[in-house]
């Protein structure tokens, strides 16, 4: 798949489809957010859920 092919994929930022993190129209944080749950703070090593 094309890096530039973003059909289908989820924005890991704002959860939503269409679109990566790194274009995301959403404000982005500095903040890491845990892949697995989604919730800021830790990151999926980390992830209490």
């Amino acid at each position: 798949m094309s890096r530039d092919c973003t059909q289908g994929q989820k924005c890991y930022n704002c959860g939503e489809v269409g679109h990566l993190s790194r274009d995301c129209p959403s404000e982005t944080t500095n903040e890491r957010v845990c892949y697995r749950c989604k919730q800021p703070g830790h990151v999926q090593n980390a992830c209490p859920n």
